[in-house]
């Protein structure tokens, strides 16, 4: 057989093999832009994966109630615009993403963090060039927990109010002792990832 003709074949097989390594170790796309959620009424918009499962409003949950901003005072009317949740969510480990939002005068004059003795220090985080307040908190009892980043802001007189929850049960109380969906930690990456997909378009 030719030598040339080998050493071709020997070359295209290197570059093969050198192209699947690199695949291979390649991280994953989680791109954002694969769905929109557009809010005209309240000048917000955000792109998103498509795997996440997106509802309009709130569920209320073992630490969580339904209402737009679970600090401000209950006499504050507002609206859950958006919840997302990453789709390996169980009863062991959920993660969502939640939006509300209120143009009323008193949600504009306290954009309410938590203020509760598990709540920690305030920071501030800039969000499509729009300046938040983020406030991070962690419950539990009875074999259930919930942590959250909260992040508050107002855009053109409208309170903002973004909450990473991260929540479930101990796996103990299950047979076999089962292993959670995904880390705490991770779960909160992915969430504060979603962020760079939020536009408000009045700011």
């Amino acid at each position: 057989m030719d030598n040339t003709r080998i050493g071709a074949r020997g070359l295209a097989a290197g570059a093969l093999l050198t192209l699947l390594a690199a695949c291979a170790h390649a991280p994953e796309n989680k791109g954002l832009g694969a769905a929109r959620f557009d809010s005209a009424a309240y000048d917000v918009a955000m792109v998103y994966p498509a795997s996440l499962k997106a509802s309009h409003g709130f569920e209320s949950g073992y630490f969580m109630q339904q209402r737009w901003n679970p600090d401000a005072a209950k006499s504050v009317p507002g609206e859950g615009l958006l919840t997302l949740t990453l789709p390996e969510s169980n009863k062991l480990t959920t993660a969502e993403f939640r939006l509300g939002v209120s143009d009323d005068s008193q949600a504009l004059h306290h954009c309410a963090l938590p203020d509760d003795g598990h709540a920690g220090a305030v920071s501030e985080v800039v969000i499509d060039g729009v300046r938040f307040k983020r406030r991070d908190t962690a419950d539990a009892g009875m074999n259930h927990y919930l942590l959250r980043h909260a992040y508050r802001g107002v855009v053109r007189g409208r309170c903002y109010a973004i909450d990473l929850i991260v929540y479930g049960t101990n796996p103990g109380v299950y047979p076999g002792n089962p292993a959670p969906p995904m880390t705490k930690k991770a779960a909160f990456t992915r969430l504060t990832a979603l962020l760079e997909g939020l536009t408000f378009s009045g700011a």
